[in-house]
């Protein structure tokens, strides 16, 4: 090869003409290859177009069931308030108690009686 003060201003604009244009073949069957690989890979994508409807539907299906909750918390949310409202307004028991149902000095099943402090004795 000559060396580059032997070759003339126009050899050295061609010389750098065709390393340009190397580079850009290299550049552009690079991309070329990348698109035809991912048209070959996923195409038309089907798949995922399926994938996508399938998780939709998974979405809309827990976005249903996220409001049935809400609407049964809700409810029994309600019932509850209801319930305590109920319960305020109810008389409060007898501050004494009332005696059990065997009276007051009935002995527990089994024998024995009840000392002081809820101690059986045998």
């Amino acid at each position: 090869m000559e060396s580059d003060e032997e070759k003339s201003p126009q050899q050295l604009v061609v010389e750098t003409i065709w390393t340009y244009t190397g580079w850009a073949v290299v550049i552009f069957a690079c991309i070329g290859a990348g698109v035809f690989i991912g048209h070959v890979k996923w195409g038309d994508a089907d798949i995922l177009r399926g994938k996508v409807e399938q998780f939709e539907k998974q979405v809309l299906t827990l976005k249903n069931e996220r409001e049935t909750l809400n609407t049964r918390i809700a409810k029994l949310t309600q019932e509850r308030d209801a319930c305590q409202k109920s319960a305020a307004g109810a008389p409060p028991p007898a501050a004494g108690g009332a005696a059990p149902p065997g009276g007051a000095g009935a002995a527990p099943p089994g024998g024995g009686g009840a000392a002081p402090g809820g101690v059986t004795v045998e």
